[in-house]
Parts: C-alpha cells; sequence; structure tokens
C-alpha cells in the first residue's frame, strides 16, 4: 500500500507538472529560433567582411525562414532555414498592439565590406499561440546599421 501511495502521489506531481514544462519547452523553442536569426545575420555579417563584397540577408515571415544570398540576390550563400512549427516572425513595426501583427513582413539586410548594414532592424518572434498583445511572449533580434551587429532581447525592444 505505501509503494502505491508513493507512486499515486509521483504520477500525480507529474501530470501537474506538465502545462509548466510545455510552457518553458515552448518559450524555449522561440529563444532557440531567435539565437539562430541572430546567428544567420552573424554569417552574413562575416561573409561580407571576409569576401569584401555586399551581402544580403532575407528574413522572411509569410514561410517564417531566412538566408544568406549575394548582393543581387541570384545566388544563394547559405541553405534556407525554416522556424519551428511553433514560432512565428512578425512585423516590429506595430505600433497598435491591439491589432494583430503583419506576417507578411520581408526583411532584407545588406551587409557592407565594414560590416555595416544598411538599417536598423528589429524583429519580433513570438509562440504562435501567444496572444499578440503579450509582449513578455516575444524575443526581438535587432540589428544596429552602424556596427551591423545582431543582438537577441527576451521581450519586445
Amino acid at each position: 500500500m505505501e509503494i502505491l501511495a508513493t507512486i499515486s502521489i509521483l504520477v500525480l506531481l507529474s501530470l501537474l507538472s506538465l502545462p509548466a514544462l510545455n510552457l518553458f519547452r515552448s518559450q524555449s523553442i522561440v529563444k532557440d529560433a531567435a539565437k539562430t536569426v541572430q546567428s544567420i545575420l552573424r554569417e552574413g555579417r562575416g561573409i561580407a567582411v571576409a569576401q569584401g563584397k555586399n551581402v544580403l540577408v532575407e528574413i522572411r515571415g509569410d514561410d517564417e525562414s531566412a538566408m544568406v544570398w549575394n548582393e543581387t540576390k541570384t545566388t544563394p550563400l547559405t541553405k534556407r532555414w525554416f522556424a519551428p512549427a511553433a514560432v512565428d516572425i512578425l512585423d516590429s513595426n506595430m505600433k497598435d498592439m491591439s491589432r494583430p501583427p503583419l506576417k507578411t513582413v520581408f526583411f532584407d539586410i545588406l551587409y557592407a565590406p565594414n560590416g555595416s548594414a544598411n538599417r536598423d532592424v528589429s524583429i519580433y518572434l513570438k509562440r504562435r499561440d501567444a496572444a499578440d498583445s503579450d509582449t513578455g511572449k516575444y524575443y526581438t533580434v535587432t540589428v544596429v546599421n552602424t556596427t551591423g551587429i545582431a543582438r537577441v532581447y527576451p521581450n519586445k525592444q
């Protein structure tokens, strides 16, 4: 009886902890996706500096993907990366948080041979099942144009 009671308590505790584990897992998927986008941006910047040529990094919200191209976007320099199904890449220029963010957003970041980018960029990644107004469920990847350095932040920036 004691063993049965102990096993029952363990099973009950396991069942109670599953929602928290699922939330942690889904947040870590978004964080990993943001880190991967940051890595792709760093790779594009590194190729531009190493080859002494302009390099374009394309990030798309319609199919949640990213890829590094030559300047004219005719030759891919890396394989296309696709975000996990639980992650959305969204428009960072949203001002009205009551409206859902746009998913048909495209970010083309052009890196110069000196490592700088053509513009400042903020890219939002969020859990697909999170409410659009819940800013804590987002990760933001930013690029500063003067340095071209990409950084990840654990919320909307």
